[in-house]
């Protein structure tokens, strides 16, 4: 495998060798079986769908849940399970270069897609070239999945919820590029740098938004800011918690750390405290430090909360500064 990775020059990356080829990321790492070591080879998507996707080289392996392509080659190779809602937009991934790609694959190794990477399976044993081929084919099934994701729309859940469309409209608001599938934006904004996702397919814990919001200029201050915990709170019926605010409100809610507490708390006006507490009505769970913020929550209910949710974001960074007398900035 080193030989491989040399050749491809994949960087070591936390026990794997990752880096570009053809304009997608891909990677190796080593995975011991007790019937033989396996070297995993992928590439990741430039373009992560939201589809639920679970493509595997197993046919009849998801009953109830397959989605055909009217493809007897292909269908006779693979399962493939995605949201029920998906089924069109599956199809229109599955284009017929991805399965001709993908059956040619079949017959030399153990292919596999979901919404984020395209893999297969080696044996430790395969030649350098052996290595360097999957790792090329790979990126090409990558490549494949990044041009079919170009026309998806927002995964149908968000559609009937309205939330797709009124985040795009925040999105084309803000003139911030965003994507439908997966339904995302990222740019500056003011003075901030915004990366909003949501998912609204895959496993329960991945479903719902994630907000990430880079002040431009970091905060004077180390801090931490975050959601109180249920164990928070009872310790809080014991002892009074070092860096409280005097927001009985607040204080409840959040869990404040910081270098500089008297300085901190001077930051923490009325408005960025309202301004969290909103969040918090809201449903999500924000966490605040010198760098940004991260807020999180499940799939919104209501299509304006996430929108909202990216205004008050926006909106704190110019609140956050220290007393007359401080540097606002590092």
């Amino acid at each position: 495998m080193r030989e491989a990775c040399d050749a491809l020059g994949l960087a070591r990356d936390d026990g794997a060798r990752i880096g570009p080829l053809r304009g997608v990321s891909v990677w190796m790492r080593a995975l011991p079986f007790r019937a033989g070591d396996l070297i995993e080879v992928g590439a990741r998507y430039a373009r992560p769908v939201d589809l639920g996707l679970d493509v595997r080289l197993a046919p009849g392996l998801f009953v109830g849940a397959a989605h055909d392509t009217d493809d007897p080659e292909f269908d006779g190779l693979f399962s493939v399970r995605a949201d029920p809602l998906e089924r069109d937009a599956v199809r229109a991934l599955l284009t017929h270069g991805l399965r001709a790609e993908l059956c040619a694959l079949a017959a030399l190794a153990d292919p596999a897609l979901d919404d984020h990477a395209a893999r297969c399976l080696v044996a430790a044993t395969a030649p350098t070239a052996v290595l360097i081929d999957r790792a090329r084919r790979c990126a090409s099934l990558a490549s494949l999945v990044d041009h079919g994701a170009a026309s998806l729309t927002a995964p149908a859940r968000l559609r009937r919820l309205g939330v797709a469309a009124a985040f795009a409209g925040w999105a084309t608001r803000e003139r911030l590029p965003h994507r439908m599938n997966a339904l995302s934006a990222a740019g500056p904004l003011r003075a901030v740098h915004v990366d909003a996702r949501l998912r609204a397919n895959g496993p329960e814990r991945a479903r719902g938004y994630t907000l990430r919001v880079r002040f431009l200029e970091p905060l004077a201050v180390t801090l931490s800011v975050r959601r109180a915990t249920v164990i928070d709170r009872a310790r809080a019926l014991v002892a009074t918690h070092a860096h409280a605010t005097g927001d009985v409100r607040f204080d409840g809610e959040y869990r404040v750390s910081a270098d500089d507490p008297v300085t901190v708390r001077a930051m923490l006006s009325d408005g960025v405290r309202d301004g969290l507490l909103a969040m918090a009505r809201l449903g999500a769970t924000a966490r605040l430090d010198h760098e940004g913020m991260v807020v999180r929550g499940a799939l919104p209910e209501s299509l304006h909360t996430v929108p909202e949710l990216l205004d008050r974001c926006v909106a704190l960074r110019p609140l956050l500064r220290a007393p007359v007398g401080d540097a606002p900035y590092r």
